[in-house]
């Protein structure tokens, strides 16, 4: 469990160091697309969402003066209670 959250960590950490760009422009108009940062938290909390140990998760990063905030799944499993930036996670027993 331990190597598992150091992984998941590692990767949060990581994706901090990414630069991305999330504005196109096609015909003059400028469109707002998903970031590189946010694609990438989005893989990843699918892959923790995904393990049977893990019911929800939130993931917070600040990059480049900007703030990129997610949450995931459900707080107890088939009850609907989705996590929200009031959420507190126990991260230690």
């Amino acid at each position: 469990m331990k190597h598992r959250m150091a992984k998941y960590l590692f990767l949060l950490l990581t994706f901090t160091l990414i630069s991305c760009n999330n504005k196109s422009t096609q015909n003059g108009v400028i469109k707002t697309e998903k970031s590189e940062i946010e694609t990438l938290i989005d893989s990843a909390a699918a892959k923790m969402i995904n393990d049977s140990l893990i019911n929800s998760t939130s993931i917070g990063i600040y990059f480049d003066g900007k703030e990129y905030i997610s949450h995931y799944g459900e707080l107890e499993k088939r009850v609907g209670n989705t996590p929200s930036n009031k959420t507190i996670y126990e991260i230690g027993f």
